[in-house]
């Protein structure tokens, strides 16, 4: 799946707020990159892009689809793109894009939903 291999090439990239780059990248920043890569044209922001496609319930998450975390505001302050398998990617402002396990604590506390925008 190209998108996951494009968000896979950026796999050790620092974080930075606002990058789009492998100079630095943050969470909305690689899901841009990484659908764009397919002609999907996303907007900057989590929360922009958590209101694009259609809603999917966990179990039928695959790979591509997106995966929506609240931030401290309520909304949706953090996104990443599912690998399968119990995991996905996403850009970790403390370690930088790194593949992570949904059932780790602190993210299965603070999932809020999945949203498909590919067409599978």
């Amino acid at each position: 799946m190209r998108v996951v291999d494009t968000a896979r090439r950026f796999l050790g990239v620092p974080y930075r707020f606002g990058g789009e780059d492998a100079g630095g990248i943050d969470c909305s920043g690689l899901v841009m990159r990484s659908f764009g890569s397919v002609g999907i044209e996303m907007p900057r922001t989590a929360a922009a892009q958590a209101a694009r496609g259609y809603e999917v319930s966990r179990p039928d998450l695959v790979a591509g689809d997106l995966v929506l975390f609240v931030g401290s505001d309520g909304g949706v302050g953090h996104i990443g793109i599912w690998i399968g398998k119990g995991r996905f990617i996403h850009a970790s402002s403390s370690r930088g894009v790194v593949e992570e396990d949904l059932r780790t604590q602190w993210f299965a506390q603070r999932f809020v939903g999945g949203r498909r925008v590919l067409h599978h």
